[in-house]
């Protein structure tokens, strides 16, 4: 991909960190009054990035520091998380073997919880510097074993003013259950969330970043884009650099709706490898979640989902959390982990996607059974979901290689999509001449009016007319799975 402004792939500080504003003074404040902080949200929301930014700051106003950075993502001890705590934290205020070898000689008599905790307030001591640990994938400490005990030893040791220890997960419930079900640190920790960026905020830095490469979008649109990426600055960024890359200069509809495309493809691995992990039961409630339902024990939900039991519904919900995949409170609301998935592109896509395509992912070896039978897979992970009627028995919704439904030979969609097309290939069409034909199948689904003043597109690669592009768009999204009619 080319050079761009939107930075999503490392992290970012200074005039490419957005927003923030009350995270970072939170985070700030607590650290000059040498509090602990629990920092945790999903992967990819900028954690990293706002402790980046908020260490900046604290330098640049005169707050003298050293931090010490640990990550406990391949832990599999405790042992092992007092060699990585202790061993950084000498690294940190040493330049020599022999000034390592004085220290552990000194405070490191035996690799104790009680002495590897106390460290940090001696070399705040010793150097007058305030020390500050970071501790990345701190949910880790929990699944070792005897973590829970030896996390009770560990919070008894962290209240000391000469220091502050940040504990940072991407793991919600993981983090949720140290420190707000279990509520260890419970008087010692200042418990930072990161909110949603605001739709300003997001749209100055966009608008400013495509400017910066000659390229131009529709506030309107950038709006419409935020709503389905809700606001998460890592696919903001994702998608801002892809549509860089696809544009020469004024991003279309269609050069937005290409780059979210792409966008769901680069993801498509994650999704796969966490549908791989899943049973058959699993997939079901997390169908159930895209699908809007709140109370999965409601016998109706039980049924349609093939979920069995409501206490069959607590193991999956239960089982969900533990995968990291969806939260629920304990208010029985929940939410899906990831800020992108099938059903939220979808459900904001032309209406004539979501009656086609199986919101489910499904590729070969990890099939979905919609019924509870057979699994149906795809070679792209996208089900089909036309010609399917709820007047059907499940049988035979469900059959392979037979069609209990009547063929269409000829659609009239077809004569529509023919007929608008005959007309631009003449060069005589008129938006009367869209309104019948094209229109009245958009009308149908509630999608706005095709007119003849319609934006060249970046992707035309076929020497046609800005028309008949979009016409042949449109007879890709209805015929969509009619094999000889729609354009390829």
């Amino acid at each position: 991909m080319m050079e761009t402004t939107f930075t999503y792939d490392r992290q970012v500080s200074g005039k490419t960190f957005v927003g923030r504003l009350s995270e970072r003074e939170c985070l700030k404040n607590s650290l000059r009054a040498g509090e602990n902080v629990a920092l945790y949200d999903i992967p990819k929301t900028g954690k990293a990035s706002l402790l980046r930014q908020s260490l900046l700051e604290l330098s640049i106003e005169g707050f003298k520091y050293t931090t010490v950075e640990i990550s406990l993502l391949s832990l599999r001890s405790t042992d092992e998380f007092l060699n990585k705590v202790s061993e950084a934290l000498i690294s940190a205020v040493t330049h020599t073997q022999e000034e390592k070898d004085r220290l552990r000689s000194e405070f490191l008599h035996e690799l104790t919880p009680e002495a590897v905790f106390e460290l940090p307030v001696e070399l705040a001591r010793i150097t007058g510097s305030h020390i500050i640990v970071l501790l990345f994938e701190f949910q880790n400490l929990l699944k070792v074993k005897d973590g829970d005990i030896f996390l009770k030893a560990y919070e008894k040791h962290v209240s000391a003013p000469q220091c502050s220890w940040i504990w940072v997960g991407s793991q919600v419930n993981g983090m949720k259950l140290i420190f707000e079900k279990h509520k260890f640190f419970y008087r010692d920790v200042r418990i930072i969330r990161l909110s949603t960026i605001p739709y300003k905020e997001a749209e100055k830095y966009i608008l400013k970043g495509f400017l910066t490469n000659g390229k131009v979008i529709e506030n309107e649109l950038l709006a419409h884009i935020y709503d389905i990426l809700k606001g998460n600055i890592y696919y903001l960024n994702h998608f801002a650099a892809i549509c860089d890359a696809l544009s020469r200069g004024f991003i279309t509809d269609a050069v937005a709706q290409e780059s979210l495309l792409s966008l769901l493809s680069i993801h498509e691995p994650r999704f796969m490898s966490m549908l791989y992990d899943l049973t058959d039961f699993q997939i079901d409630l997390l169908h159930a979640v895209i699908d809007g339902h709140t109370k999965f024990s409601a016998a109706e939900v039980i049924q349609s989902y093939h979920l069995n039991s409501s206490a069959n519904v607590k193991r999956l919900k239960e089982a969900l959390c533990k995968k990291e995949i969806i939260s629920f409170d304990d208010n029985s609301g929940f939410g899906v982990q990831d800020f992108i998935n099938m059903a939220d592109v979808m459900k904001r896509r032309d209406p004539r996607m979501i009656a086609q395509v199986d919101t489910i992912l499904q590729f070969p070896g990890c099939g979905y059974a919609r019924f509870g039978g057979a699994q149906s897979t795809s070679s792209t992970g996208y089900g089909v979901l036309l010609f399917d009627t709820n007047a059907m028995p499940n049988t035979d919704r469900q059959s392979i290689g037979t069609n209990s439904t009547d063929a269409p030979i000829f659609w009239l969609a077809e004569i529509l999509l023919n007929y608008a097309e005959a007309c631009a290939e003449l060069g005589s069409i008129t938006d009367n001449d869209l309104n019948i034909s094209i229109n009245l199948l958009r009308d149908r689904v509630g999608m706005p009016h095709l007119t003849t003043a319609v934006a060249a597109d970046p992707a035309n690669n076929m020497g046609v007319s800005n028309i008949i592009w979009e016409i042949r768009r449109e007879r890709r999204v209805e015929l969509m799975y009619c094999n000889n009619d729609r354009y390829y």
